[in-house]
């Protein structure tokens, strides 16, 4: 049920009238309200979200940037489809992903094969945006859909551009979700935009493999995090549980510590992970990691039975 009963009715009224048919409420946001349309005539199935005039001046820039980002066609940001308006509202008109957001799907547990594969499409869309100067400055799950299998980086609300005719400049710090932040984006300085896609997608990324979160936000003042500044090879419980993992465990813990570097001067690129072994070849180094332990079966039995016998 929407936070305003009025949502629903609203929606349901808009979609009719710019030529659509409201299947169902899906959820509030900030100054939003989205549901799920059909395009009358097609019958194609989209997302479409109503902001109301609170939300019009972050509209504006989410419409262009969205629009921008989605123009190429790349596989892994959703695509935006159009915009129009209904009394005063701004609407916004985006592809549909079937398969819910990645929020819906950690809880069940991914495989390794899975996570990589989404990881891969997070990179490879993060990629894109910085690439035509942007970042999106709110990577978490709930901003992660997946459709037919692949996951796609959506809601531009709070994107900006970092770069002016190839020169790159910093951003705004204090946007996003605290949870995701990275350090530097609690203090009051400018902060490099890219470096703040690169730490959320690192805490996506331990997410993803445990179903958990390292710390609560990265703050001295947590607990959890201040064992983290203090040491940086700290092991969290959730980082131990990456590290003893039978898939090449060790491996990507080494990739996500240089992901969540708290020293931005020394945090790793989109780029840099994108050559990472575990990312590039998943495929060999599971597998690679089968047989060295296949090999250690027979020693470790004659090991058994020796100490069997003492």
């Amino acid at each position: 049920m929407p936070a305003d009963p009025q949502a629903a009715i609203v929606n349901a009224k808009a979609a009719k009238e710019l030529g659509y048919t409201h299947l169902k409420y899906l959820q509030d946001g900030g100054f939003s309200h989205v549901s799920l349309v059909k395009k009358n005539g097609d019958n194609t199935e989209v997302v479409m979200k109503r902001l109301t005039a609170k939300g019009q001046d972050v509209c504006e820039a989410e419409c262009l940037i969205h629009g921008t980002m989605s123009q190429s066609g790349n596989r892994n940001i959703i695509k935006y489809i159009t915009d129009d308006d209904y009394k005063g509202d701004k609407i916004i008109f985006v592809e549909y992903a079937n398969e819910s957001d990645l929020k819906d799907h950690i809880p069940f547990g991914l495989s390794p094969k899975t996570v990589n594969m989404f990881f891969k499409d997070l990179l490879s869309g993060l990629k894109h945006i910085h690439t035509l100067g942007h970042c999106h400055r709110d990577i978490k799950s709930e901003n992660l859909f997946i459709s037919n299998g692949v996951l796609k980086i959506g809601d531009f609300g709070l994107a900006v551009r970092f770069r002016f005719d190839g020169t790159a400049s910093k951003v705004r710090s204090g946007y996003g979700t605290k949870i995701t932040f990275a350090p530097e984006n609690f203090e009051k300085d400018r902060v490099d935009g890219p470096a703040l896609d690169v730490w959320s997608a690192g805490i996506v990324l331990v997410n993803m493999l445990t179903n958990k979160l390292p710390w609560k936000r990265a703050q001295p003042i947590d607990s959890d995090f201040s064992k983290y500044l203090a040491d940086p090879k700290w092991n969290a419980p959730e980082f131990k549980k990456i590290e003893e993992s039978s898939c090449d465990g060790p491996r990507i813990m080494k990739l996500i510590r240089k992901i969540l570097q708290v020293d931005v001067s020394k945090r790793i690129s989109v780029e840099e992970i994108l050559q990472d072994e575990w990312v590039t070849n998943f495929r060999r180094t599971y597998e690679q990691k089968i047989l060295e332990e296949a090999a250690e079966l027979p020693s470790k039995r004659i090991r058994n039975v020796r100490n069997s016998h003492q």
